[in-house]
């Protein structure tokens, strides 16, 4: 990160003496004088990845000895040699002294920081360079402070450690060049406190247009002090089969509507360890009666410990099966028995729910219905923690792959102006250059199109990955953001076909249209059952297959003379490649990290048949409408099973699956 804990600078200490830019005329001799004095050691405490800190620890330095003229370019090196060709002295001293400037900046960074300074030579190339570098962050970057931010929670922290962390992401955001407004601040650290410290955030929120920072933190660290006193106090009575969590406030995340945002993770993080009173949740919906799990009283079963631990058997007497209805039109969970099976594990991966949508059954009429499953959790917490462990390497590897909005390219790039007086012939120029374009190519595309324009099917398809679906439809995380950008990107390459397709005049555009709604509201179930390594292996192949049908349909255009066509796909194709590296990306990190997990999703997609969701093409009479478009994309030779194969061969080259060593059981 930026800045070492502690790091030691050899800070030069001029005797007393100033050397100013301001003057020129100080003579060799007493430079020299300078440059020679005593050095000495101090030790600068500087926080960790905080920019800001390193620049007011340095700022008051540099003025100090007046020094600041080496880094804001207003004293420059003299010249290397006097009129008479010998050598100056000034410049002989002014370097030596940029060279202990230049031992002080990078003494201070850490390794990951040093290489974005490497091979500068001067104290103002490193200053210059870290403004550059920490004022100029990614957008990637300054989305993932702004969610740490706004996920920041107190917890077990003391509230001088929470406030600094909240404050040092507010400074990095700052010299990220997007300031934190103090209020703004204040009420997000407000949203961090737990339900024990209603009081003081109902106090503060009323005040907070008037309180400074320090009135701010002041009275949080008293009010803090004031809760830790009363429960060192606090001795709690003997009971039994109760579990206390010692001196630690309770979460009451049901409690607090902002602590709710990612329930999936909380549970994951609950059933991390042996220790289950530990992070208890309080306050459980004022269940009074009996879990239908464990048994025991004042819990729900989406709330019992037992949830996940598949060993677990409850010895107490339990009552016949009972399903529990919803009022008509509601949404019903059945749970039926308790028994392993009929809780939905399937196996030591997969966790169901089973959902209906009621109406007017009674319990008879519900027992003899074949309830329709929708998957909730296809894998255990462990599974689904490593990708939540995975966030700060998918923000830095996978964010990389995505492009700005102001530097993408847009289909309005590629058509006739419509604001053009012009229009009208560019019409005519798009309609002439495409005439020769075989009839088999334009049914291609306008599959290609269709395929792209089903892109909402995708976007849920993804949504619905455990461990990585967005659950508000406008998460930070990083997962998150990759898919909606991910969609945002693809967006245009069915708008832009569509558009040029309805230009050419050589399509029914009617029909299209209808194929499309089609395909969008039948949906798609490409049997990733909510696992994220399914999802991700599926989409490296299909993205690999839309860069390689992209990249066809462009020569073949380029074949007929359709040069602007050419352009289109080949841009398209592109993109395609893009998305293709950063997809297959995850899945090598998946492989480097859960190998076991991730060959036998491999192989389970290869033995379901990875299928182009084209195949769902129907238009509202043929119900063989892909058929007719896979026969022109087999006689173009746009996509065959030849680049099928090719495809495989590359991918499993690309993560080295046949390398693979290490990790794997006997079923691996």
């Amino acid at each position: 990160m930026m800045i070492y804990g502690r790091c030691q600078l050899a800070l030069a200490l001029l005797g007393g003496h100033s050397y100013s830019s301001s003057s020129p005329s100080s003579s060799p001799d007493d430079d020299e004088t300078r440059t020679s004095s005593v050095i000495r050691t101090m030790i600068l405490i500087i926080p960790t990845n905080n920019y800001l800190l390193w620049l007011t620890q340095f700022k008051p330095l540099l003025k100090g000895y007046d020094l600041q003229g080496y880094v804001d370019g207003s004293f420059p090196c003299p010249t290397h040699f006097l009129p008479d060709s010998t050598l100056n002295p000034a410049y002989v001293t002014w370097q030596k002294q940029d060279q202990i400037l230049l031992g002080w900046f990078l003494s201070s960074l850490s390794e990951s920081v040093l290489a974005h300074v490497v091979g500068l030579s001067s104290s103002r190339e490193v200053w210059e360079a870290l403004k550059k570098h920490f004022f100029s962050r990614p957008q990637s970057r300054i989305i993932f402070l702004k969610r740490e931010l706004r996920n920041l929670r107190k917890g077990s922290k003391t509230m001088a450690q929470y406030f600094l962390q909240a404050k040092q992401l507010s400074d990095s955001l700052s010299a990220s060049g997007n300031p934190i407004d103090n209020i703004d601040l204040q009420h997000t650290i407000l949203g961090g406190l737990d339900s024990a410290y209603d009081a003081i955030v109902t106090a503060l929120t009323a005040t907070v247009s008037s309180l400074t920072m320090d009135d701010f933190y002041s009275h949080l660290l008293a009010f803090d002090m004031r809760i830790e006193a009363q429960n060192a106090s606090v001795t709690p009575p003997p009971t039994a089969n109760i579990a206390h969590r010692g001196p630690h406030r309770p979460n009451n995340s049901y409690n607090n509507p902002s602590r709710n945002r990612d329930r999936q993770v909380a549970f994951a993080n609950r059933n991390r360890g042996p220790n289950r009173s530990q992070n208890r949740p309080q306050h459980v919906l004022n269940a009074q009666g009996p879990c239908q799990l464990c048994g025991r009283k004042n819990h729900v079963v989406m709330d019992c410990w037992f949830r996940f631990d598949k060993n677990f058997t409850n010895s107490a007497p339990t009552n016949s099966p009972v399903a529990y209805v919803a009022a008509p039109g509601k949404v019903a969970v059945v749970p039926g028995d308790v028994s392993e099976d009929n809780l939905g594990v399937r196996d030591s991966n997969l966790w169901e729910l089973n959902v209906v949508a009621t109406t007017n059954f009674d319990e008879r009429q519900l027992s003899n219905t074949k309830i329709p499953i929708q998957k909730t959790h296809s894998m255990s917490p462990q599974k689904m923690e490593i990708f939540k462990s995975l966030e700060s390497w998918a923000e830095q590897n996978m964010l990389m792959h995505l492009k700005p909005v102001e530097k993408c390219w847009q289909p309005s790039d590629f058509l006739p102006e419509s604001e053009s007086e012009e229009f009208h012939e560019q019409v005519k120029e798009l309609r002439e250059s495409c005439k020769e374009l075989p009839d088999d190519y334009l049914v291609v595309l306008a599959g290609d199109m269709i395929t792209e324009e089903a892109l909402p099917t995708y976007q849920s398809v993804m949504n619905s990955l455990d461990g990585v679906r967005d659950e508000t439809g406008a998460s930070l995380s990083p997962w998150a953001v990759w898919i909606r950008a991910w969609t945002a990107e693809e967006n245009r390459h069915g708008d832009l076909l569509n558009k040029y397709l309805y230009l050419s005049g050589r399509v029914d555009m009617k029909q299209i249209e209808k194929t499309i709604q089609y395909l969008i509201g039948s949906g798609m179930d490409p049997k990733f059952d909510n696992n994220p390594y399914n999802g991700f292996i599926y989409t490296s192949f299909q993205e690999r297959a839309t860069f390689i049908s992209h990249g066809n349909t462009a020569k073949l255009a380029k074949d007929h003379g359709d040069m602007k066509l050419a352009r289109i796909c080949g841009t398209i194709a592109a993109d395609e490649k893009r998305h293709e590296i950063a997809y297959t990306k995850v899945v090598e990190k998946l492989f480097e990290t859960d190998p076991e997990e991730t060959i036998l999703a491999l192989a389970g997609m290869m033995k379901k048949k990875l299928k182009i969701p084209s195949h769902l093409m129907y238009d509202g009479q043929d119900d063989n409408l892909f058929k007719h478009y896979y026969a022109a994309v087999q006689r173009l030779g746009v996509y065959t099973a030849k680049d099928y194969a090719d495809i495989l061969e590359f991918l499993v080259g690309r993560w080295n699956v046949e390398k693979l060593e290490s990790g794997l059981s006997g079923e691996g």
